[in-house]
């Protein structure tokens, strides 16, 4: 049971413990970014890097926001660690098959599946499986040493 006190008379009882659970999901954010996005420690001396830092910190943020936001849409509410260690175990393999001098075959393959993935990746609007294109290949800059 929770007592929530608050100088809001006019709110509804729902609108009140909304924005408590809100207050508490940015509580949450705030320990992502300091942990998983890497807010700090902050081992820059110039205060360009410093900014820089920040603001990598910050758009990593909005896009975990985001991506949790979706999420949630499909009934996903798994914290960032919890996300990050469940789709870490999946792999996408992608080939490509040189065809001739200006074709090649694309293949990626998403392996190790779970249902879990499937539903992630349902709710955010990827697709998954397995697909096959032909394409022409990207040609490395001239200069640069073929790899």
């Amino acid at each position: 049971m929770y007592v929530l006190r608050t100088n809001h008379a006019e709110w509804s009882v729902k609108k009140i413990a909304q924005t408590y659970w809100q207050l508490g999901e940015i509580e949450r954010t705030l320990g992502t970014m300091k942990s998983d996005l890497g807010l700090r420690p902050i081992y820059h001396s110039r205060d360009l890097r410093i900014e820089a830092h920040l603001f990598l910190s910050i758009l990593a943020f909005h896009a975990a926001h985001l991506i949790r936001s979706l999420l949630r849409t499909g009934d996903i509410r798994s914290s960032w660690g919890t996300l990050k260690v469940k789709l870490n175990q999946m792999h996408h393999v992608t080939t490509v098959l040189p065809q001739n001098a200006t074709h090649c075959t694309l293949l990626k393959k998403d392996q190790n599946l779970k249902p879990f993935h499937r539903k992630v990746f349902r709710v955010v609007g990827l697709k998954t499986g397995t697909y096959t294109r032909r394409m022409k290949p990207r040609r490395p800059a001239k200069g640069h040493a073929n790899m």
